[in-house]
């Protein structure tokens, strides 16, 4: 790969980098893209999921034991 001196290129030549999107909005923009992946998350859920609600919780509370039961086992054995 050719460094900028073997380009016959100096820094004071070249542009500096601007971000397309100004830093002062990172809070509101991340505000907006939770907002909205929530939204189609919740749209996906009530719409599209073909599980049933009893389903749903026995899933969850099973995720629930195993993690559980992960942290547990790790405290016991006193591994990190």
């Amino acid at each position: 790969m050719a460094s900028v001196g073997e380009l016959g290129i100096g820094l004071e030549q070249m542009s500096r980098y601007v971000s397309p999107v100004n830093p002062a909005v990172y809070p509101h923009l991340t505000l907006v893209l939770l907002g909205i992946g929530l939204f189609f998350m919740a749209w996906f859920f009530v719409y599209e999921q073909p599980f049933s609600l009893v389903l749903e919780f026995c899933s969850c509370y099973s995720g629930l034991a195993f993690m559980f039961n992960s942290t547990l086992h790790r405290a016991r054995n006193k591994c990190c």
